[in-house]
């Protein structure tokens, strides 16, 4: 049996507003959702329902780190090895 290509990984990077979500989406119309892993870095945001709401509501959603890269990182490289996450 032929072993399977690896996973094509394509990154989108820019600032608020730069159209991030609007070339992912051309992507994945052209592609085909069927046949892509679409993963936001939005979907990593920490879990912070455990902290009280008024130290919730100081919490700076802007800054990199409130979100957990580390984790959306370690799921692209077990996806890349067509792996579940």
């Amino acid at each position: 049996m032929a072993e399977k290509p690896s996973p094509i990984v394509i990154g989108i990077a820019g600032g608020t507003g730069s159209g991030k979500t609007t070339v992912a989406n051309v992507i994945l119309n052209r592609v085909g959702k069927h046949r892509i892993a679409y993963i936001p870095h939005d979907a990593y945001y920490r879990d912070l329902r455990d902290l009280p709401l008024e130290q919730r509501a100081a919490i700076n959603f802007d800054h990199p780190n409130s979100l957990e890269s580390e984790l959306m990182v370690e799921h692209i490289l077990q996806l890349k090895n067509w792996e579940a996450v």
